[in-house]
């Protein structure tokens, strides 16, 4: 079968042939890794459509009025508390729900730290939020660091200037995205725009910042202070295929030429990592993982979207206003604790977890251990292999995730052939 050559990405292993539920690439002397999916059968590909319309089906009539319609927020600054003396990060501040969510922090006493592309607009932005909070709580400031995150080199420099200035960081906001994106199809290390943008600069930012988020944790006074949230989406629900991601979206993106298709991969990508992150990492590291969609609002990341998109789902939106409360609820509240992190429980707006998350991408995002399907685990190892290049990592946390993800791909490798 033709696999297509694709870009070049660093240390991609050569691929093997059908063999297997989830094929494994082998390189002389280094573990499996599993990068592609096997061909699927016309009857495969139309039972696998039928189960994500039917899951559909069940969420339209139990679940969608959580996105449009949601109950009233039960968690709100208020609830927050005074922020002083914390350090925040927040990438995509300079407009949106990243606006709205910098100028609550700041508004509270937090140190924020906005990571974005024009260091013009975002000053601009602070400004605005200056003056719209006149007498913040003690400690309030606002930083500007660049990042282009279809570089990971950017999010490299990005997290070197961060660390460079500070020695705690309380809670990551992974908030950047783009979407609907049509007029580029690559990132600066040849991934797909969405995927790249989205998923791989989040994590590899996660990564690079994962040290200070440790240091911050092990000096907090209550467990499950220090967190990383990940932005998602209601097309995690509309649109991901069974078991939630490919395994090949990163090896092959010339295989994924649908923008909408690729923005909801991206999204579900990075429940999957928040959850492979907390699982692998949560409990030793003291760092609470999480993801959740916080909702649909008249924001700038429809700008890149066709007009017939646009024009379908813009009376569905909300103002932007009050659209950081499920942010806040990811970041700040006592109902998400480690357990529910490493449970790889999903959040929605307006900060609640998810009722009835489709079984199809959950089976996806569990262990094979757990009855899972292992793809989240698989997702998170590729990530690994993409950024490494760009993130130090510890010799010894590198080869304490080597023999974790040896494991676990073993015991996928097994569930396959099983």
């Amino acid at each position: 079968m033709q696999t297509g050559t694709g870009p070049q990405i660093q240390s991609r292993p050569t691929l093997p042939s059908f063999d297997s539920k989830i094929i494994m690439a082998k390189e002389s002397g280094s573990p499996t890794v599993p990068i592609e999916e096997p061909p699927k059968s016309w009857a495969v590909a139309i039972a696998e459509t039928l189960r994500v319309l039917y899951e559909n089906l069940a969420l339209l009539l139990t679940g969608y009025q959580h996105q449009f319609n949601p109950p009233p927020p039960t968690f709100s600054e208020e609830h927050v508390g005074t922020l002083t003396g914390k350090v925040f990060v927040v990438t995509g501040g300079s407009s949106g729900i990243g606006k709205e969510l910098a100028s609550a922090l700041y508004s509270l006493g937090g140190k924020v730290y906005v990571l974005a592309r024009n260091q013009e607009k975002t000053e601009g932005v602070f400004g605005e939020i200056r003056s719209a909070h006149p007498t913040p709580q003690a400690g309030a400031e606002l930083k500007f660091v660049a990042i282009e995150l279809s570089d990971l080199r950017s999010v490299r420099a990005a997290a070197d200037a961060f660390t460079a200035a500070e020695q705690r960081l309380d809670v990551l906001f992974l908030n950047a995205g783009v979407a609907h994106h049509a007029g580029q199809t690559r990132t600066a290390q040849g991934l797909e725009w969405h995927v790249g943008v989205n998923t791989v600069a989040a994590f590899a930012l996660q990564e690079a910042l994962e040290p200070v988020l440790a240091r911050t944790a092990a000096a907090a006074k209550a467990a499950g202070a220090v967190r990383v949230v990940w932005a998602a989406s209601v097309l995690v629900d509309w649109f991901a295929p069974v078991n939630g991601v490919r395994l090949d979206m990163l090896a092959r993106p010339e295989r994924y030429p649908k923008v909408a298709t690729n923005y909801a991969l991206s999204k579900t990508a990075n429940w999957f990592l928040a959850a492979a992150s907390a699982r692998r990492r949560g409990g030793r590291n003291g760092v609470v993982y999480v993801a959740g969609n916080p909702g649909s609002y008249r924001t700038d990341v429809w700008r890149s979207a066709p007009g017939y998109v646009k024009d379908t789902f813009w009376w569905l939106l909300r103002e932007q206003q009050r659209s950081h409360v499920t942010y806040l609820w990811m970041g700040f509240s006592d109902e998400v604790t480690m357990q529910d992190a490493v449970a790889g429980r999903y959040a929605i707006c307006d900060g609640r977890w998810h009722p009835n998350p489709r079984p199809s991408v959950v089976q996806g995002m569990k262990p094979v251990e757990e009855g899972g399907t292992g793809y989240a685990d698989v997702f998170y190892d590729q990530c690994v292999g993409a950024v490494k290049e760009h993130v130090r990592i510890s010799p010894l946390r590198e080869k304490t995730e080597t023999l974790r993800g040896l494991r676990q791909r073993k015991q996928a490798e097994q569930a396959a052939c099983d």
